[in-house]
Order: C-alpha cells, then structure tokens, then sequence
C-alpha cells in the first residue's frame, strides 16, 4: 500500500526495517534489498505482552509498556547505526483496542522519532494473506493469523482474497468456549469453507508445528508450509487444551499455548476445515511487498534467489546458467518419462534451479558436501517450496556432490518424502549435474562444443574437435552412470 512507502534517501542504502508491534511481541527486521526477495540480514524479537489482560480492563499494563519502550529504545540505536532508507513502523490489536494507546504510541514515536501506523482489521488481513500468497499464488483456503490480543481470518480462492474479519480474541485473552463460539457464529461465510486447509500464521501454530514434529516420524524438520493432518491435529490440540506439556512448544509459549489451541480447535470446529498448513510468513512479508517492483510481485523467487546464490558461489562466472543450457532439454523430457502422474508439478523450474546450485557448495571439505548441500536447500529463504520440492532439489545435490557411492537413506532419512520415481529423477539430476561439472572444470566454454540428445532408447553426447580429449576413462563412467539412470543407452560420438 503505497501510504507506507517513503521516497529514498539520497546517499541511503537500500535497507528497509520493519518495525511491528504486536499484542504479544515486538519484531525488528532489516531487509538488505528492495529487490525481488528482500532477505532477512537482523531480525530481533522481544516480548513485551502489549495485549496481556485488555480484555478485562481494556488497559494496556504499565509495566508491559515500559518493556516495550526499552525495547524500542534498543531498536532505534540500532536504526539510527545504519544506513537505512526505508523505515516502516506499525502496530496491530492491542494498540488499536486500548484506551490508554496513546501512553505508548507517544512515548515511543519520540523514542524511535517516526510515526506509528496503527494498522485497521482489513489492512492486517491484507498483509498477512498477501504475504502467504506471494509464496503460494494458488493458494485456497482459511488463512489464520492468531496474535495476542485478536485473531485475523480470511477466505482466499486461488489467490484471491474473498472475505476477512478480525476475532477480539487471541492467545493472550481471558476467554471461554462461549466467547469464541459467539465470535465464530457471527462470521456467517465460515460455513463456505468445510473441507479445505487451514493456513495457520503465528507463534501458536508454530509451536503446535515443534509438537508435531518432536512427536512424529515425519522425517524433515522445518515448519513453513508443514501439513498437520485431521487426526494428529486433534490429538496434539486436545493435550493442549487440557493442559498437557508437550515437548516442542517454547518455554515463553507455555502460559498461552492452551488458549490458542482452544481457539484454533473451535475454528476448525466451526469451519470443518481439514489439514493444518503450518506458515513461516508474517504481516512483515506483505508489508514488504509493496517495496518490490512491480514485475516481480506474485512471482516465484525460486529462480531469483538461486540466481543470487549462483552469482556467489560458483567457480567460474555464468557457470550455472550453462550447465542448465547444457542439461535443460534432455532433463525435461526424461522427466516426462519417468516421473508418475501425482510426482512433482511444475518440475522445469525445479531443473533450473538444481543447476543454478550445482556448485553451492565446492568450497566445503569434499567428504561433507553432499550433505551440507541438502542441509543448506532445506534452509533455503523461499517461501514457495513444498517440502517435496525442497528435498528433491537436496536429494539431486546431494548426488551431485556424491554420486552413486553413498545411498542417501543411510546418510538422511528425509529421502521418504520422495515417492520412487521422484528418487529415481532426482538421483539422474544429480548425476548429469555430476558429470557435467567435472567434465567441463568449470570451463563453460567446454560446453559450447558439446551437445546431448536422445535418439530412441540412446542419450548420445556429441563432442566437437579437441573436446574429445575430455570424454576420458571417468568421464565415460560418469556419462554412463547418468544416462543408466536416465533409463537410456550411453553414446559418445565426435561432430565437425
């Protein structure tokens, strides 16, 4: 929204912080970019309980202010440290419900000498499905975002944002099962919504994500875009309503968590929803959204962030980009072959991408690359991968750096997310990524005199003139090696 955006300081960095009060907590989180996808560089969080108990005396506490405003003043030493051009501040619930707002907002504005944007219900339900969509254009279902002092809910239909209304209620409340009933009941376009996922954003959902994940055999630790299903959503919901510690919830949640989970339960409860989505995006990443340029909005940053990290960490420049030319056609169409009807959609930008990183890791010692490669991918800032799409690119990598030797399985055991022709593909990937690489030795114009195709049942390789020379006793292997993979005949033939 462009009442948030400043013009840019001449001589400026262009950094933007974000400042956001909430009910519960404050973050402060400096971006390094205006670019495509903004990365994260200090990202602090404090809590200070702004919405403790504004329900009962419709009051923020004293004490609960002065925590805030030394916070504050801890934020502004560090803003007015850096070069920043872009500062947004704003906060939500509890400053927008309490009588005595001001007692802070003034304080504070002459702490961190910038006014506070008191955002409205509606502007906080378009930043935070905003910021859930920039990720998952497609997306459709209830999206949640459960904060201390309110609860903001919004019906999205394939990215479009349909309907939304902010709940008084939050995980710092003093509430009832009444209470929320009363609530849910007057939002008549709930009942629109049996069946579909609920997306839940905040420190609630992902606390119930740790649960899940200290509980389970689910295999990969990471809780953006994490599905709960109906069964161990009710189970690990109810232990919390009664009370019930569960290991994975974080200390400073202990005292709230119950609440939370009694409003979450009575939402699915009341709107039939199915699979919890666990969310790692915030308001933060809508309100940054008004930054980028105008082309990039609503698209994937997959590529451009593994065109920044190409930029960083390859050997020799442009390096990736060429091994993707090298490969694309080839990958493309033997993925059409071997992977199954349910497997990985959308597997080309998965290919570009998986070539974009072929050297991510060169640096590290030999022995550990592969894993640190699919370590470093399932850390990767995108929120647009699955946890599919995330191991599958780790999986390739892997292979990349140690081919055929080391079976995945007995290094990770996230590999069991990948169905068996998912594995088959990504382990080819690997390999041609492999073999590619070392052939070549980073010398991209290597590549420009070599050529692969398929003819019937054969991968050929087709080199020009001295390149012939390259195709020795171990590149012949690895050549082979990808190709067996690939389900074809290896030929190696020279071309004029």
């Amino acid at each position: 929204m462009k009442k948030f955006q400043k013009n840019r300081a001449k001589g400026k960095d262009e950094r933007i912080a974000i400042i956001d009060i909430g009910s519960n907590s404050i973050r402060f989180v400096m971006y390094d970019q205006l670019g495509h996808y903004p990365y994260p560089i200090f990202d602090e969080r404090v809590t200070a309980k702004l919405g403790n108990e504004i329900d009962l005396t419709g009051k923020i506490n004293p004490s609960n202010i002065k925590v805030a405003l030394e916070a504050l003043t801890r934020f502004a030493k560090i803003l007015n440290s850096l070069n920043t051009s872009q500062i947004i501040i704003v906060a939500t619930a509890a400053v927008r419900r309490a009588e005595n707002a001001q007692k802070f907002i003034k304080p504070a504005e002459k702490i961190l000498a910038q006014k506070i944007k008191v955002i409205t219900p509606e502007e906080e339900a378009f930043f935070m499905v905003n910021g859930l969509i920039n990720g998952i254009p497609k997306l459709t279902g209830l999206v949640v975002d459960l904060g201390g002092g309110s609860t903001e809910i919004a019906q999205v239909n394939n990215g479009e944002l349909l309907n939304s209304t902010s709940l008084p209620i939050g995980h710092l409340s003093t509430v009832t099962s009444v209470k929320i009933r009363e609530e849910l009941n007057k939002v008549s376009w709930l009942e629109n919504m049996a069946g579909q996922k609920l997306y839940g954003i905040g420190g609630s959902f992902r606390a119930i994500g740790k649960a899940y994940l200290e509980d389970s055999s689910y295999p990969v630790k990471l809780l953006h875009r994490l599905n709960i299903q109906p069964k161990e959503r009710y189970e690990i919901i109810s232990k919390l309503v009664n009370g019930d510690r569960l290991p994975g919830v974080p200390e400073g949640r202990l005292s709230s968590i119950g609440t939370a989970a009694m409003i979450i339960r009575h939402l699915f409860d009341a709107t039939s929803c199915n699979t919890l989505v666990v969310s790692g995006t915030s308001i933060r990443d809508g309100l940054i959204l008004g930054f980028q340029n105008g082309k990039h909005k609503r698209k994937d940053a997959l590529n451009f962030v593994c065109k920044e990290l190409s930029r960083e960490n390859e050997r020799f420049p442009g390096e990736g980009k060429k091994i993707y030319k090298f490969l694309s056609k080839v990958a493309i169409s033997s993925a059409k072959l071997i992977l199954q009807k349910d497997d990985l959609q959308n597997i080309e930008r998965l290919i570009k991408a998986v070539c974009l990183l072929a050297n991510i890791c060169w640096r590290e010692p030999g022995e550990k690359r592969g894993k640190i490669a699919f370590e470093r991918v399932l850390s990767l800032p995108v929120y647009s991968l699955s946890h599919k799409e995330r191991i599958w690119l780790g999986t390739a990598l892997f292979h990349r750096y140690e081919g055929i030797r080391t079976p995945l399985e007995t290094v990770l055991p996230a590999y069991k997310v990948l169905s068996k022709s998912e594995q088959k593909f990504a382990l080819a990937m690997g390999l041609g990524i492999r073999f590619t690489s070392i052939f070549c030795a980073g010398n991209v114009d290597f590549l420009e005199n070599t050529k692969l195709s398929i003819s019937e049942k054969q991968l050929i390789i087709s080199l020009k003139g001295d390149n012939f020379d390259l195709m020795d006793l171990h590149s012949k292997r690895r050549f082979k090696n990808f190709t067996r993979e690939l389900g074809f005949q290896d030929k190696i033939e020279l071309f004029h």
